[in-house]
Protein backbone atom coordinates (compact mmCIF):
# COMPACT_ATOMS: atom_id res chain seq x y z
CA UNK A 1 0.00 0.00 0.00
CA UNK A 2 1.07 3.55 -0.68
CA UNK A 3 -0.38 6.99 -0.13
CA UNK A 4 -0.68 10.03 -2.29
CA UNK A 5 -2.67 13.23 -2.22
CA UNK A 6 -4.50 14.73 -5.16
CA UNK A 7 -5.61 18.34 -5.23
CA UNK A 8 -8.59 18.94 -7.50
CA UNK A 9 -10.15 22.28 -8.32
CA UNK A 10 -13.47 22.55 -10.16
CA UNK A 11 -14.82 25.88 -11.36
CA UNK A 12 -17.44 27.06 -13.84
CA UNK A 13 -15.66 30.14 -15.16
CA UNK A 14 -18.73 31.53 -16.98
CA UNK A 15 -17.07 32.04 -20.39
CA UNK A 16 -14.58 34.49 -18.81
CA UNK A 17 -17.38 37.08 -18.78
CA UNK A 18 -18.18 37.26 -15.03
CA UNK A 19 -21.92 37.45 -15.58
CA UNK A 20 -21.87 39.89 -18.52
CA UNK A 21 -24.55 38.91 -21.05
CA UNK A 22 -25.31 41.18 -23.98
CA UNK A 23 -27.48 38.68 -25.86
CA UNK A 24 -31.26 38.86 -25.84
CA UNK A 25 -31.48 35.30 -24.52
CA UNK A 26 -29.71 33.59 -21.60
CA UNK A 27 -28.14 31.03 -23.94
CA UNK A 28 -26.63 33.54 -26.38
CA UNK A 29 -22.81 33.60 -26.23
CA UNK A 30 -21.13 36.69 -27.67
CA UNK A 31 -17.36 36.99 -27.86
CA UNK A 32 -17.51 40.65 -26.82
CA UNK A 33 -18.86 39.61 -23.40
CA UNK A 34 -15.64 37.75 -22.59
CA UNK A 35 -12.98 39.73 -20.76
CA UNK A 36 -9.22 39.30 -21.17
CA UNK A 37 -8.86 40.86 -17.70
CA UNK A 38 -11.14 38.25 -16.15
CA UNK A 39 -9.33 35.54 -18.12
CA UNK A 40 -5.88 36.69 -16.94
CA UNK A 41 -6.99 36.71 -13.30
CA UNK A 42 -8.45 33.19 -13.57
CA UNK A 43 -5.34 31.86 -15.33
CA UNK A 44 -3.18 33.28 -12.55
CA UNK A 45 -5.23 31.36 -9.94
CA UNK A 46 -5.05 28.14 -11.97
CA UNK A 47 -1.28 28.34 -12.49
CA UNK A 48 -0.74 28.92 -8.79
CA UNK A 49 -2.96 25.94 -7.97
CA UNK A 50 -1.11 23.67 -10.40
CA UNK A 51 2.11 24.23 -8.47
CA UNK A 52 0.78 21.71 -5.93
CA UNK A 53 1.85 18.10 -6.33
CA UNK A 54 -0.80 15.91 -7.94
CA UNK A 55 -2.99 18.85 -8.87
CA UNK A 56 -5.76 18.83 -11.45
CA UNK A 57 -8.09 21.64 -12.53
CA UNK A 58 -11.50 21.18 -14.16
CA UNK A 59 -13.10 24.20 -15.80
CA UNK A 60 -16.66 24.37 -17.13
CA UNK A 61 -18.06 26.88 -19.63
CA UNK A 62 -14.71 27.51 -21.26
CA UNK A 63 -15.41 29.37 -24.52
CA UNK A 64 -14.74 27.32 -27.64
CA UNK A 65 -16.82 28.55 -30.57
CA UNK A 66 -17.86 32.20 -30.43
CA UNK A 67 -20.67 34.13 -32.08
CA UNK A 68 -19.36 37.20 -33.88
CA UNK A 69 -22.03 39.78 -34.64
CA UNK A 70 -22.86 39.56 -38.34
CA UNK A 71 -20.00 37.15 -39.05
CA UNK A 72 -21.23 33.77 -37.84
CA UNK A 73 -18.96 31.81 -35.50
CA UNK A 74 -15.26 31.07 -35.08
CA UNK A 75 -12.92 29.64 -32.44
CA UNK A 76 -12.96 32.01 -29.46
CA UNK A 77 -9.85 34.16 -29.06
CA UNK A 78 -9.47 33.13 -25.40
CA UNK A 79 -9.64 29.44 -26.29
CA UNK A 80 -6.59 29.99 -28.49
CA UNK A 81 -4.95 32.04 -25.74
CA UNK A 82 -5.38 29.15 -23.29
CA UNK A 83 -2.96 26.98 -25.26
CA UNK A 84 -0.39 29.76 -25.23
CA UNK A 85 -0.67 30.19 -21.45
CA UNK A 86 -0.61 26.43 -20.82
CA UNK A 87 1.96 25.24 -23.39
CA UNK A 88 2.14 21.53 -24.15
CA UNK A 89 5.79 21.38 -23.07
CA UNK A 90 4.72 22.02 -19.47
CA UNK A 91 1.01 21.19 -19.24
CA UNK A 92 -1.57 18.73 -20.51
CA UNK A 93 -4.90 20.24 -21.56
CA UNK A 94 -7.66 17.64 -21.91
CA UNK A 95 -10.79 18.54 -23.89
CA UNK A 96 -13.30 16.99 -26.26
CA UNK A 97 -13.43 19.45 -29.16
CA UNK A 98 -17.02 18.84 -30.14
CA UNK A 99 -18.50 21.86 -31.90
CA UNK A 100 -20.18 23.98 -29.24
CA UNK A 101 -19.99 27.46 -27.78
CA UNK A 102 -18.59 26.14 -24.50
CA UNK A 103 -16.64 23.14 -23.30
CA UNK A 104 -15.32 21.48 -20.17
CA UNK A 105 -11.55 21.09 -19.91
CA UNK A 106 -8.99 19.63 -17.52
CA UNK A 107 -5.49 21.02 -17.01
CA UNK A 108 -2.61 19.31 -15.23
CA UNK A 109 1.16 19.33 -15.20
CA UNK A 110 2.69 17.40 -18.08
CA UNK A 111 2.47 13.63 -17.62
CA UNK A 112 0.60 13.62 -14.29
CA UNK A 113 -2.65 12.23 -15.76
CA UNK A 114 -3.75 10.32 -18.83
CA UNK A 115 -6.84 10.86 -20.97
CA UNK A 116 -9.72 8.41 -20.58
CA UNK A 117 -11.42 7.39 -23.79
CA UNK A 118 -15.00 6.39 -23.00
CA UNK A 119 -17.53 6.90 -25.78
CA UNK A 120 -20.28 8.16 -23.47
CA UNK A 121 -17.93 10.75 -21.92
CA UNK A 122 -16.71 12.35 -25.14
CA UNK A 123 -19.15 15.26 -25.53
CA UNK A 124 -18.10 18.89 -25.11
CA UNK A 125 -19.59 19.00 -21.59
CA UNK A 126 -17.46 16.24 -20.10
CA UNK A 127 -13.81 15.33 -19.82
CA UNK A 128 -12.23 12.38 -18.00
CA UNK A 129 -8.64 11.64 -16.97
CA UNK A 130 -6.99 8.75 -15.16
CA UNK A 131 -4.26 8.18 -12.62
CA UNK A 132 -3.51 4.60 -11.60
CA UNK A 133 -6.89 2.87 -11.17
CA UNK A 134 -8.77 6.11 -10.50
CA UNK A 135 -10.86 8.07 -12.98
CA UNK A 136 -11.45 11.78 -12.43
CA UNK A 137 -14.37 13.27 -14.33
CA UNK A 138 -15.27 16.93 -14.76
CA UNK A 139 -18.70 17.72 -16.18
CA UNK A 140 -21.29 20.40 -16.90
CA UNK A 141 -24.63 18.61 -16.75
CA UNK A 142 -27.69 19.74 -18.69
CA UNK A 143 -31.21 20.25 -17.42
CA UNK A 144 -34.64 20.90 -18.94
CA UNK A 145 -35.74 17.52 -20.30
CA UNK A 146 -38.40 17.13 -22.95
CA UNK A 147 -40.83 14.88 -21.10
CA UNK A 148 -42.47 13.68 -24.33
CA UNK A 149 -39.18 12.72 -25.97
CA UNK A 150 -37.49 9.70 -24.39
CA UNK A 151 -34.53 10.24 -26.74
CA UNK A 152 -34.03 13.77 -25.44
CA UNK A 153 -30.30 14.57 -25.60
CA UNK A 154 -30.22 16.10 -22.12
CA UNK A 155 -31.83 13.02 -20.61
CA UNK A 156 -29.41 10.82 -22.57
CA UNK A 157 -26.44 12.73 -21.13
CA UNK A 158 -27.60 11.91 -17.60
CA UNK A 159 -28.37 8.29 -18.52
CA UNK A 160 -24.91 7.88 -20.08
CA UNK A 161 -23.22 9.18 -16.92
CA UNK A 162 -25.34 6.96 -14.68
CA UNK A 163 -24.58 3.92 -16.86
CA UNK A 164 -20.85 4.60 -16.61
CA UNK A 165 -21.00 5.01 -12.81
CA UNK A 166 -22.99 1.78 -12.41
CA UNK A 167 -20.62 -0.13 -14.67
CA UNK A 168 -17.36 1.23 -13.24
CA UNK A 169 -18.54 0.66 -9.62
CA UNK A 170 -15.46 2.17 -7.95
CA UNK A 171 -12.47 4.41 -8.47
CA UNK A 172 -14.53 7.40 -9.64
CA UNK A 173 -14.28 11.02 -8.56
CA UNK A 174 -16.86 13.21 -10.27
CA UNK A 175 -17.14 16.99 -10.05
CA UNK A 176 -18.46 20.06 -11.82
CA UNK A 177 -21.61 22.05 -12.45
CA UNK A 178 -24.67 19.78 -12.25
CA UNK A 179 -27.37 22.45 -12.64
CA UNK A 180 -29.46 20.72 -10.00
CA UNK A 181 -29.86 20.51 -6.24
CA UNK A 182 -32.11 18.57 -3.88
CA UNK A 183 -35.43 20.37 -3.68
CA UNK A 184 -35.12 22.25 -6.99
CA UNK A 185 -38.11 22.82 -9.24
CA UNK A 186 -36.64 20.87 -12.14
CA UNK A 187 -37.95 17.50 -10.95
CA UNK A 188 -36.85 15.32 -13.92
CA UNK A 189 -33.26 16.54 -13.40
CA UNK A 190 -33.56 16.17 -9.63
CA UNK A 191 -34.73 12.58 -10.15
CA UNK A 192 -31.59 11.79 -12.17
CA UNK A 193 -29.39 13.44 -9.56
CA UNK A 194 -31.03 11.47 -6.73
CA UNK A 195 -30.37 8.27 -8.66
CA UNK A 196 -26.71 9.26 -8.96
CA UNK A 197 -26.62 9.79 -5.18
CA UNK A 198 -27.61 6.17 -4.69
CA UNK A 199 -24.08 5.34 -5.86
CA UNK A 200 -22.05 8.41 -4.95
CA UNK A 201 -21.75 10.84 -2.03
CA UNK A 202 -21.71 14.59 -2.68
CA UNK A 203 -19.23 16.35 -0.39
CA UNK A 204 -20.50 19.88 -1.06
CA UNK A 205 -23.15 20.91 1.45
CA UNK A 206 -26.48 21.07 -0.42
CA UNK A 207 -27.34 24.19 1.62
CA UNK A 208 -24.14 26.00 0.64
CA UNK A 209 -24.58 28.40 -2.27
CA UNK A 210 -22.11 27.85 -5.11
CA UNK A 211 -23.98 29.80 -7.80
CA UNK A 212 -25.17 33.40 -7.70
CA UNK A 213 -28.74 32.21 -8.13
CA UNK A 214 -28.28 31.23 -4.46
CA UNK A 215 -28.25 27.51 -5.23
CA UNK A 216 -25.85 24.64 -4.65
CA UNK A 217 -25.37 23.26 -8.15
CA UNK A 218 -21.61 22.64 -8.11
CA UNK A 219 -20.69 19.21 -6.76
CA UNK A 220 -17.83 16.93 -5.76
CA UNK A 221 -18.81 13.26 -5.66
CA UNK A 222 -17.01 10.07 -4.71
CA UNK A 223 -18.27 6.52 -5.10
CA UNK A 224 -19.93 5.33 -1.87
CA UNK A 225 -18.20 1.96 -1.76
CA UNK A 226 -14.77 3.42 -2.41
CA UNK A 227 -12.26 1.77 -0.06
CA UNK A 228 -8.96 3.51 -0.71
CA UNK A 229 -9.81 6.96 -2.07
CA UNK A 230 -11.00 9.44 0.55
CA UNK A 231 -12.05 13.09 0.56
CA UNK A 232 -9.75 14.47 3.25
CA UNK A 233 -10.52 18.17 2.75
CA UNK A 234 -12.97 20.36 0.89
CA UNK A 235 -12.98 24.13 0.56
CA UNK A 236 -15.50 26.36 -1.19
CA UNK A 237 -14.54 29.81 -2.37
CA UNK A 238 -15.70 32.34 0.23
CA UNK A 239 -16.97 35.08 -2.09
CA UNK A 240 -17.98 35.18 -5.73
CA UNK A 241 -15.01 36.44 -7.66
CA UNK A 242 -14.42 36.44 -11.45
CA UNK A 243 -17.42 34.17 -12.13
CA UNK A 244 -21.05 33.62 -11.18
CA UNK A 245 -19.89 30.30 -9.66
CA UNK A 246 -17.59 29.65 -6.71
CA UNK A 247 -14.69 27.27 -7.19
CA UNK A 248 -14.43 24.10 -5.11
CA UNK A 249 -11.10 22.77 -3.92
CA UNK A 250 -10.96 19.09 -2.99
CA UNK A 251 -8.12 17.16 -1.39
CA UNK A 252 -8.20 13.44 -2.10
CA UNK A 253 -6.09 10.91 -0.25
CA UNK A 254 -5.42 7.42 -1.55
CA UNK A 255 -4.17 4.77 0.87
Amino acid sequence: YYMYIKHILTWNIDWFRNGKRSGHEEWVYLEKDSSKEVYDSIVKIIKKYLEKDGSLVFLQEVPYKAEISGKGERVHFLYKQLYEDFPKEKYDVFVNEVSAYRCTIAIAKKGDFEAVSVETLTDNRTVAVQKDEYVFIGTHMPTGFNEQDKGDKNRKKWNDLLSYVKKKKSGIFLCGDFNVYIGCQKKPTESMYLELLEYMNNYVDEKRSTFKGNTSIDKALLYKKENRLKVSKIEIQEEYSLSDHKYINVELTAI
